[in-house]
């Protein structure tokens, strides 16, 4: 094992983003269900950082503020201006040095495999020197994982009312599973001089919560598909049988026990070039605890609490809140060969906001206290005495609240100062449109 205070000096390095996977789901963070017996491993082995927090509730808010470090432009854009939100992805990320520039910078060769459809075509690629980009498309040719379910699926659905009804043409893209394009990943490392950064966004366990028949403990096939279509043409929540939920569970767990599989599977598999793991979510999963399901433009703990570990840097457990967007300065320093020193990284209070037009709400939070407003109300909660924000304390103590409002108002102003000047100096050297995509592409069949 690599000690905080004597790491070897240019690690291999992986950063395993697993899409809707939230904090207490883990077995290192209490979960009693068995989900993460890998994960845990090397929780006890690294870094744990309890109090991860997600920049955003969903990828498009949380996963270009984790790559470069910085929040975007804060005006309010409606969910349904997908093209308008799909350019301020990749404006920002042009505008500055993303994660994977950094390491590309300090000399590793960087790949990025990446299944969800938010970070293809934005400009996730830059600093990649191999990018795969996984579709539906693909895994219904893959003879790999499940393949066949997929063709089969996607045979059905495109014949039928039901397809019309799932929306089929749209989202064939969320059933990719890691085991559908694993072979790619390897075939890539392989191919690749040391050190390396290698960064794989699994989108296991993504709506629709699906597992293969060898990593399922609590569901059957039948069960896991009939919860996943009732639940994806149901009109609200309300619709939704307590059965039918309490399979959807169930398979959200399973979902979970398969991309646990695949950490074990990458630390089999790739153990001889004894990389360094940086494992995290980019956002979390309701079911229904403040009236929503799935990931919506919330900001509560079910949202944004969202595991995070360091393996083989020494075992500490850091309590104090860390945000995501922490992640490009953490593995820039793993990069540098120099001692890793967790609490660096930390925040007394971590901030997150949501984008949607009609739902914007912002908190910021710190290990007790936890603040939220929609610009209208407020919310205030004690972490401590009720982890599921079940009571809001605001009128009990005005004064707090009246606290953490200034502070989230002041860390807002200055993200916004810190884009208008970049945004400024890229008016007059032009770097926004120097700076152009840099990798292979759709990876193709």
């Amino acid at each position: 094992m690599k000690s905080v205070e004597s790491q070897d000096a240019r690690e291999n390095i992986i950063l395993l983003t697993i899409d809707s996977l939230r904090a207490d789901h883990c077995g290192f963070m209490g979960c009693e269900h068995d989900t993460t017996p890998t994960l845990d491993r090397l929780a006890r082995d690294g870094v744990v950082f309890e109090n991860a927090i997600a920049p955003g509730p969903r990828t498009p808010s949380s996963m270009p503020v984790a790559f470069t470090g910085r929040f975007g432009r804060q005006e309010e854009v409606p969910w349904s201006d997908w093209r308008e939100r799909w350019d301020r992805i990749a404006d920002l990320l042009r505008r500055h040095r993303t994660l994977a520039e950094r390491l590309q910078f300090d000399g590793y060769t960087t790949i990025g495999v990446t299944a969800n459809p938010w970070t293809q075509k934005t400009g996730f690629d830059l600093g990649f020197d191999r990018f795969l980009e996984l579709q539906g498309a693909d895994v219904i040719k893959s003879g790999s994982g499940n393949g066949q379910t997929f063709r089969v699926l996607d045979w059905l659905f495109d014949r039928t009312r039901l397809g019309r009804e799932y929306q089929w043409d749209q989202a064939r893209d969320w059933f990719v599973q890691w085991t559908h394009y694993y072979d790619r990943i390897l075939k890539a490392v392989r191919k690749v001089e040391q050190p390396y950064f290698l960064w794989v966004f699994a989108l296991d366990p993504h709506q629709p919560y699906l597992a293969p028949r060898t990593h399922r403990t609590e569901t059957s096939a039948a069960s896991m598909y009939y919860a996943n279509v009732r639940e994806r043409v149901a009109g609200s929540l309300d619709e939704l049988s307590s059965r039918t939920r309490t399979w959807l569970k169930r398979s959200y767990r399973d979902s979970i026990r398969s991309a646990d599989r695949l950490v074990a599977a990458l630390e089999d598999d790739l153990a001889a070039g004894d990389p360094t793991f940086v494992v995290h979510a980019d956002h979390g999963e309701a079911f229904g605890e403040h009236g929503t399901f799935g990931h919506e433009e919330q900001v509560y703990e079910e949202n944004l609490h969202v595991p995070f570990v360091v393996s083989g840097v020494g075992s500490q457990t850091v309590r104090d809140p860390v945000s995501l967007r922490s992640l490009p300065a953490l593995l820039e320093r793993l990069g540098s060969g120099e001692p890793l020193h967790p609490e660096e990284f930390t925040r007394e209070y971590v901030t997150a906001t949501t984008e949607g037009i009609h739902t914007r709400a912002r908190t910021v939070r710190g290990q007790r206290w936890k603040y939220i407003t929609d610009g209208v109300g407020g919310e205030l909660y004690d972490l401590n005495a009720d982890p599921g924000e079940t009571e809001n304390l605001i009128e009990g103590r005005p004064e707090l609240a009246e606290q953490l409002r200034h502070l989230l108002e002041a860390r807002h102003a200055h993200d916004a100062e810190t884009g208008a000047i970049v945004q400024a100096v890229d008016a007059v050297n032009g770097a926004g449109k120097r700076r152009t995509r840099r990798s292979d592409g759709h990876a193709g069949g």
